[in-house]
């Protein structure tokens, strides 16, 4: 059997009044270099959710988050720099903090900025065709949350 990468990505979004929410995307410099998703690995005996919490505060310094759902869709990809598949679970996730966010916490400097845009300009600005087919379907599954 073909050891796997077990990785979370998540949809992190903000709720603006009668406005519609704006999504965080990461511009990504290690490795390659283009827009994602705040994506990572689980770590041995780790469960998704823990990740998922673990990897915001890593990668952006937010502490205020809500988990609102696992999105009903994986993405699958290989992985060139480990040279393994990775299986990747992907959520929902409200940022309910005001602070803004930061990147100098995380040991890895595998991004060199973000942002914080509507939906459309995610899918624009997404890197990779299964990102922005994963996106699409938490949109979906955002919706029929509300």
């Amino acid at each position: 059997m073909v050891e796997k990468v077990l990785r979370i990505v998540t949809v992190l979004f903000k709720q603006r009044p009668v406005q519609e929410p704006v999504f965080l995307i990461l511009h990504r410099c290690l490795n390659w270099s283009g827009w994602e998703l705040l994506k990572g690995q689980l770590e041995p005996s780790e469960i998704a959710e823990e990740a998922v919490k673990r990897e915001i505060l890593e990668e952006t310094s937010l502490k205020n988050i809500r988990v609102i759902k696992q999105v009903n869709q994986k993405m699958n990809f290989f992985d060139k720099v480990q040279q393994k598949e990775s299986e990747v679970f992907g959520f929902l996730v409200e940022v309910l903090d005001e602070k803004e966010v930061s990147l100098v916490n995380n040991p890895v400097k595998e991004h060199d900025g973000f942002a914080w845009v509507n939906a459309k300009t995610v899918m624009e600005k997404l890197k990779f065709e299964n990102t922005r087919q994963f996106f699409a379907v938490a949109l979906k599954e955002m919706e029929e949350y509300k």
